[in-house]
């Protein structure tokens, strides 16, 4: 099973491939010492990378792909073999890890069935154990059929991984299709999802399912839909700007609960505000004026309007922000929209 971890659990291994001299690998580790517990390759690439380390790699005949945490060292080696047999695809952004799954809808238009699951939950293990954010890159058009309850029984091992992270690890999910059926479960569980306006379709049941109602009526599926009157949706664009958004938002955002989201400040912290008085209407040009060098990341920008939920910087840190907005401006500066008053509320009896 994997994760795999050695004896003192200092070093894991996530690995996919198969190690064809692992038999003679074996042997010498043995005889310089290293125990072993099966006789699966995956522990021969753990005993190696104690005995060899990242030199272990001209010693390796085969096809795979591998991540190692250190934890004494607090280092990842990741690997995968010269010819690119068994891929291995990793991210860091402005120097953040971040862990990634996405679909191929190519392949059986990017269903969800049980090892394509089991390899999003081995990646949560990863993450959680290193404290690193997921991103889910989805166009997927939901479960497997053909697999029955195995595809069924996938979802929720999914689903209980999202739980477990919830809390540890940021977890976004970008949406460049379809996210149908229990696909549509995820966005929900996640703290941040963002979606294509134009191709992006996010439902449990389709429009036209619905009692009354046809897509030409009310597409619920649509990014604007979604973001406007669901309030799910954080921000949508082109995809180029949704994978924008959501590196800004990564080097926001602190790795994991344990994090300190702090950068180096190179604003003027003793600079003055002149202007403030002239946009305490909407608090959102208000906040990016506070902020370092006007850094600004507005959540659920299009929903609920009258309050804005944002992220800030100040001396470098990263600052959650809330803030009630009666008006929002336009790019000339003349209000483009207003926000409905509602009275002061009295004191109870």
């Amino acid at each position: 099973s994997q994760p795999m971890y050695n004896e003192d659990r200092k070093i894991v291994i996530t690995f996919n491939g198969e190690i064809y001299n692992h038999q003679d690998l074996r042997k010498d580790l043995i005889e310089k010492g290293h125990t072993f517990a099966n006789n699966s390759d995956t522990e021969v690439l753990i005993h190696a990378y104690e005995e060899y380390g990242e030199d272990m790699l001209s010693k390796l005949r085969g096809m795979f792909a591998f991540v190692i945490w250190d934890s004494e060292k607090e280092t990842i080696f990741a690997a995968r073999d010269f010819f690119g047999i068994k891929p291995f695809y990793y991210a860091v952004v402005d120097g953040n890890l971040v862990y990634v799954y996405s679909q191929d809808v190519s392949v059986l238009n990017g269903t969800v069935g049980e090892m394509h699951a089991k390899k999003i939950t081995r990646l949560y293990d990863m993450a959680m154990k290193t404290g690193a954010p997921v991103i889910g890159l989805i166009d997927c058009a939901g479960l497997r059929l053909q697999e029955a309850c195995d595809a069924l029984e996938a979802f929720g091992e999914i689903y209980m991984k999202q739980t477990l992270a919830s809390g540890m690890i940021p977890q976004i999910t970008g949406i460049f299709g379809t996210c149908g059926g229990g696909m549509a479960v995820i966005p929900s569980l996640t703290d941040f999802t963002f979606m294509e306006a134009k191709d992006g379709k996010l439902f449990v049941n389709s429009p036209n399912a619905l009692e009354g109602n046809e897509i030409s009526k009310c597409n619920t599926a649509s990014a604007d839909y979604q973001s406007k009157t669901a309030g799910l949706v954080d921000g949508i664009g082109a995809e180029a700007e949704i994978l924008g958004q959501i590196r800004d938002l990564v080097c926001m955002l602190p790795a994991n609960n344990e994090d300190e989201a702090y950068t180096e400040c190179e604003d003027d912290l003793n600079r003055a505000c002149a202007d403030l008085a002239n946009c305490a209407g909407d608090t959102g040009i208000l906040l990016s004026q506070l902020s370092d060098n006007g850094i600004y990341f507005e959540t659920k920008a299009a929903y609920g309007k009258d309050v804005v939920t944002a992220f800030i910087q100040l001396n470098g840190a990263t600052v959650g922000a809330v803030a009630n907005r009666s008006e929002i401006y336009g790019e000339d500066g003349t209000v483009k929209e207003k926000m409905e008053l509602f009275g002061s509320v009295g004191k109870a009896n």
